[in-house]
């Protein structure tokens, strides 16, 4: 238990960290969030650069499929350079896309965007990944999937790092730290590009990434301490530091803001989440969306239970009535299941859509922002708003469900169904963020709503990506649905997907923050 808590905490703060070193330099400095969002989307153009590329060279055979030691270093560079080039020319177009943005901060918030998304990728979503997969499936089980020596050196190295609490399960927080430093490093290099209009800064960042990623192939095939496949990585971020603090130092008198203490901006947080509270109460939509969740919640069971007693007593049924099974507990969560991710789909996307298109079209906004209200809190405060909503329907749905379930059927073990509704939370409020994003950015509710909706069909579509399909939220409804059979077998956990929820709903939010601070209202 106690090394489950603590892979918790390091998969959080590995997730955080990016997060709080840009809510620091956001406040400090005169740099917007939408540079975060642009160093972030950067980071996902390079690895659509940089994925088909190598795939490119393979079929070329310049890189060869089987990698032995005489190809290895060949293997090494270009893989290296593939990086380098693939990043560089993302970090180009940011700086390109980013025309005003010249400044020291702008160059490390750029830099904290592009490998902070990554290290909430790697660092979190994987690592949750594989550390849930590993204390949820049997040894035995994992044993018999094994069917080469690569897959046993995975197993072996997930043992080490998984298996029990040492200074190794520390790693790939520290591993990504030093990363992320690097990619700050990078990106001010190329920020000096822009500066001195010197294409030298852009070779060299693609040079000095191509070294660290070609040395970290390197000795990943031909060393087996875990403490020197990570000295590359570590050798290279020590210099990085003393550059990212050269070409950081020089303006920063020029670049520091001011701003309002932190915890009267909280103080502020909390005034305008009472405000949101009430507006959903006044508004009815509170009371909508309990009473939604309260319906399936209440009808799931009933429908499982006398749904196949109608059916039978149908006349043209008749025949096919031995066919019918007796309905279970299974049968009522698997309803349950199904309702809610249908009718709160819907419901979640209908009651999001006007949180922010609505109050900027009658000039609410203005008002309030005038206070002065940092737009940070008008934001998250609607965000908590609209989880607390959808918190309260699965309080009180759950209630409902468990209860008319062991009334009807027999009673579910209350942690598994406490599970799958939190499951079902986290999925829903994915897309409660994305249609807030969209209300951001609208001009109408309508809009508003064809944004979400059009947002939420495409991440249930990444659900859909071969091998990496089941990190997407997809990955938690499924979690959910497998605990729906109510099977005496064991249940894979996906911590994997509940991480990257966990991201994908940050960096809405920062989305959404990032945009909200660039209109003029």
């Amino acid at each position: 238990m106690a090394t489950i808590l603590i892979f918790s905490v390091i998969i959080l703060v590995t997730i955080f960290v990016p997060v709080l070193a840009a809510t620091w330099l956001r406040r400090r400095y005169e740099t917007p969030w939408m540079v975060f969002v642009v160093g972030a989307l950067a980071f996902g153009v390079s690895q659509a650069i940089h994925i088909p590329l190598n795939n490119l060279l393979l079929a070329l055979k310049v890189l060869p499929r089987d990698v032995n030691y005489a190809a290895l270093w060949q293997t090494a560079l270009i893989m290296g350079l593939t990086a380098g080039v693939s990043e560089a020319l993302a970090r180009a177009g940011s700086y390109t896309l980013l025309k005003r943005r010249r400044s020291g901060a702008d160059g490390v918030m750029l830099g904290l965007g592009h490998g902070g998304i990554e290290m909430m990728f790697l660092g979190g979503a994987l690592v949750a990944a594989g550390f849930s997969s590993f204390h949820s499936t049997p040894f035995e089980k994992m044993l018999e999937m094994v069917k080469s020596p690569e897959q046993m050196q995975a197993l072996e190295l997930q043992a080490k790092v998984f298996g029990q609490l040492t200074w190794v399960s520390f790693l790939p927080l520290v591993e990504r730290l030093m990363a992320l430093s690097l990619h700050v490093s990078l990106s001010l290099m190329m920020l000096q590009a822009f500066r001195q209009k010197n294409i030298l800064f852009g070779v060299l960042t693609v040079f000095y990434h191509a070294l660290t990623d070609a040395a970290a192939v390197f000795l990943a095939y031909n060393v087996d301490s875990l403490l020197l496949k990570e000295l590359p990585v570590a050798i290279m971020a020590l210099p990085a530091v003393v550059l990212t603090l050269k070409f950081w130092g020089p303006r920063k008198s020029e670049q520091t803001r001011r701003t309002s203490k932190f915890t009267r901006e909280l103080a502020l947080f909390a005034i305008a989440f009472r405000k949101e509270v009430t507006e959903l109460w006044r508004t009815r939509r509170f009371l909508v969306t309990i009473a939604v969740f309260v319906l399936f919640g209440v009808m799931s069971p009933l429908l499982a239970k006398f749904m196949p007693e109608m059916i039978k007593n149908m006349e043209e049924a008749k025949m096919f009535a031995d066919l019918i099974p007796e309905p279970s507990a299974t049968d009522a969560v698997t309803q349950y299941l199904k309702n809610l991710s249908q009718f709160g789909f819907i419901t979640v996307i209908l009651l999001s859509m006007g949180g922010v298109v609505g109050e900027k079209e009658r000039g609410v906004a203005a008002v309030i922002l005038s206070k002065p209200l940092p737009r940070w809190v008008f934001i998250g405060s609607k965000f908590a708003a609209q989880v607390l909503m959808l918190a309260c329907g699965f309080i009180i749905s759950t209630l409902g469900a468990w209860y008319y379930t062991a009334v009807l059927f027999k009673p579910v073990d209350v942690g598994t169904f406490a599970l799958i509704n939190v499951l079902m939370l986290i999925w829903l409020s994915v897309f409660a963020t994305v249609t807030l994003l969209g209300s951001v950015i609208a001009k109408s509710n309508g809009a508003a709503a064809g944004i979400g909706l059009g947002a939420s069909m495409l991440i249930l579509l990444l659900g859909n990506i071969p091998g990496w399909g089941g990190l997407m939220p997809s990955g938690v409804m499924a979690w959910a649905n497998q605990l729906g059979t109510l099977s005496n077998e064991t249940v894979p956990a996906n911590g994997g997907a509940v991480a990257m929820s966990l991201v994908l709903v940050i960096m809405l939010v920062i989305g959404s923050v990032a945009v909200f601070e660039q209109q003029e209202l």
